[in-house]
């Protein structure tokens, strides 16, 4: 009996420092880790490397270029921020928001170059949007407030609907 629990316990030691090792190895790997998003000492070093190797083929004297060290914080800055700002971009709409921004600057453009004063452009933008509005429909529950066609934007309504009226 005493046999089995000291096999037992032979195999629980050897599976818990294996696991401490792996674990240990991975971590000495791992340059960042943010969230569940890793970067390696690799991918870090990478850009470096290149940025050290093309120095070689120009004179960088008097130059105050970042040495290797400060290249290597700035390029995991670099990492951290870019995953901080890709992670922001998919919590916060803003896929959504720049393609809005995108078709609007596109329309306005072509309306300047059609001969329209860049004054009178977010204007004619406006008609744009109002005709298809006009075209499509639209409908919106009155909790968000009174859709105005001519406008085609959403005014201040009765949040109740009609069931609520002031006190004479």
């Amino acid at each position: 009996m005493r046999r089995k629990r000291m096999e037992l316990f032979k195999r629980i030691i050897t599976t818990v420092l294996a696991a401490l090792v792996l674990t240990s190895c991975s971590s000495m790997n791992s340059g960042i880790t943010i969230g569940d998003k890793e970067f390696s000492i690799s991918d870090i070093q990478k850009p470096v490397d290149e940025v050290l190797r093309d120095r070689k083929k120009v004179d960088t004297s008097g130059m105050q270029l970042p040495e290797a060290d400060e290249l290597l914080r700035n390029q995991a800055q670099f990492f951290i921020v870019g995953a901080l700002l890709d992670r922001i971009a998919t919590e916060s709409n803003l896929n959504a928001y720049l393609k809005i921004l995108i078709i609007s600057e596109k329309l306005s453009k072509d309306i300047i170059l059609s001969g329209v004063s860049s004054e009178q452009a977010a204007e004619e933008v406006n008609k744009i949007v109002v005709a298809l509005a006009k075209k499509l429909g639209v409908k919106v529950n009155p909790k968000y407030g009174k859709w105005n066609p001519d406008t085609a934007s959403i005014e201040s309504g009765d949040l109740t609907d009609g069931a609520v009226t002031p006190a004479p």
